[in-house]
């Protein structure tokens, strides 16, 4: 379904009227979803947007986040959670899970999910009817990697010996749906780009705790709601609430370069996960709310001294947090905002922001961002008229509108293989009726070039579609 990228036609904002209805069709379509479990993925108070894709599909949003459900032909009754929506609320729908990792590459490849890649528990394959929205998962990680609808029940499938197609495939980790989000995210380190393997902080919970990684996974409360049910989220992957993004505005100021080495000087990293798992305990599972806080700051320091560039900032604290703190922490680590004393990550970044090393934000007014010269110059120069001064603070929610203010407006058109990108508001196409002759009338369209529309191609098809004479001028 996804496999192709489709242009919105059309994205709106969802009235009260409408969440309600997209609610309560999301409690009636997801069966296993509780009242907390769509709080999570659609916030009560926050605004939802849909977008009307060309190929009917209707795709949710919390505004500006990343695709949470679609509606397969836009009327309510065939919805299903996108992987995002999956990696928030993993309860959301029950979950085949694969033989192997490797049986992933055909799942995010786009093929359907077959009754030989699932592994099927000792007491057997649990209750579903035909067309019910299921997930998929891979053995030793949490977060599905697709969802689907069922082709068969289990009563079927059972007679037919467990052979034929399980899951039609509607949406999957790396489709043109994910690729959509603009600020796309993996859960863990087992999502890579082409296959989805175990997730090396659960593997080394396992082994910490002495429990199978088979009786877990293989579970039939696994089957049913997924991992984590039994209140064991020490082994669950990173997380972060978009909910509370907070803009990440920093400097290079060498005056912080003595912390960040002393911070980097005091990281110790395990040579391998194989190392950690072997002390004989899961350190992501006996970190103290004072030893999150401590390894918190160590990455936030590392990744300001390594991944972090100025020509990134400013940015999103979720992306702060997903390409550039979770990248530092140590292998078999998992690091849980939740588990930290701001509990939030918003508070954590204004704590930082406190101690210094966010830059750029006035100290007795956290509402009100400093302009130093390069960002003054960006956001007013050849706007000040003369003799007057430029400002030197700015506040954080006029930020973002002043500098898309100060940018040239352009538009990309794409068609097929071809894709052209113009200055200014897209020009639309002009159709208009002429008299000539009497009584006969002439239909004239221009402007059709902006959209990369071939004039002569356009008047053939026009000719056999109507049953009439066409003919191509070029306009004065």
């Amino acid at each position: 379904m996804f496999k192709k990228a489709s242009d919105a036609k059309a994205l709106q904002r969802l009235s009260g009227a409408d969440r309600k209805k997209l609610r309560r069709n999301i409690r009636e379509r997801f069966s296993l979803a509780s009242d907390a479990d769509i709080d999570v993925i659609f916030p009560p108070k926050a605004e939802i947007t849909i977008a009307k894709l060309t190929n009917r599909v209707h795709v949710y949003a919390v505004e500006g986040g990343p695709p949470i459900v679609f509606d397969v032909d836009g009327r309510g009754t065939d919805i299903f959670p996108t992987v995002y929506a999956l990696w928030k609320a993993p309860n959301l729908l029950p979950s085949f899970v694969l033989k192997g990792g490797e049986v992933s590459r055909f799942v995010i490849g786009g093929a359907d999910l077959m009754f030989p890649g699932i592994s099927i528990p000792p007491e057997g394959l649990p209750s579903f009817s035909v067309g019910e929205a299921w997930s998929v998962k891979v053995p030793g990680n949490t977060y599905p990697i697709a969802v689907g609808a069922t082709y068969t029940s289990s009563a079927e499938a059972s007679k037919a010996g467990l052979r034929g197609k399980a899951l039609r495939i509607t949406h999957y980790y790396r489709d043109t749906l994910w690729e959509s989000a603009e600020g796309r995210y993996i859960p863990n380190e087992g999502f890579l780009e082409d296959v989805v393997l175990e997730d090396p902080a659960y593997v080394v919970a396992s082994q910490a705790t002495g429990r199978p990684e088979s009786e877990v996974i293989n579970s039939p409360d696994h089957l049913q709601r997924g991992i984590g049910n039994d209140g064991d989220t020490s082994v669950q992957g990173p997380k972060f609430d978009p909910g509370n993004e907070t803009t990440v505005l920093l400097s290079a100021e060498k005056e912080s370069s003595e912390q960040v080495a002393k911070g980097l000087e005091e990281l110790k990293v395990a040579d391998s996960i194989e190392e950690e798992a072997s002390s004989g305990k899961s350190q992501s599972a006996s970190l103290t709310v004072e030893e999150t806080d401590a390894l918190l700051d160590k990455c936030f320091l590392q990744a300001l001294h390594t991944t972090v560039k100025d020509k990134d900032l400013p940015m999103p604290g979720s992306t702060l947090w997903s390409n550039h703190i979770l990248a530092c922490r140590p292998p078999g680590i998992t690091l849980d905002i939740k588990k930290s004393s701001p509990k939030k990550l918003s508070k954590w970044l204004q704590a930082k922001s406190s101690h210094g090393l966010e830059k750029l934000v006035k100290s007795d007014n956290k509402a009100m961002i400093v302009l130093d010269a390069t960002l003054c110059d960006a956001l007013y120069n050849g706007t000040v008229k003369k003799g007057l001064t430029y400002p030197t603070e700015i506040h954080k929610k006029d930020l973002g509108a002043t500098f898309l203010n100060r940018m040239q407006s352009n538009h990309r058109v794409t068609r097929g293989n071809e894709s052209a990108v113009r200055k200014g508001a897209l020009k639309t196409i002009q159709i208009m009726t002429e008299r000539r002759q009497g009584n006969k009338k002439v239909t004239r369209v221009s402007g059709i070039e902006s959209f990369l529309i071939d004039a002569d191609a356009l008047a053939s098809e026009l000719q056999k579609k109507f049953a009439c004479s066409t003919s191509v001028a070029e306009l004065p």
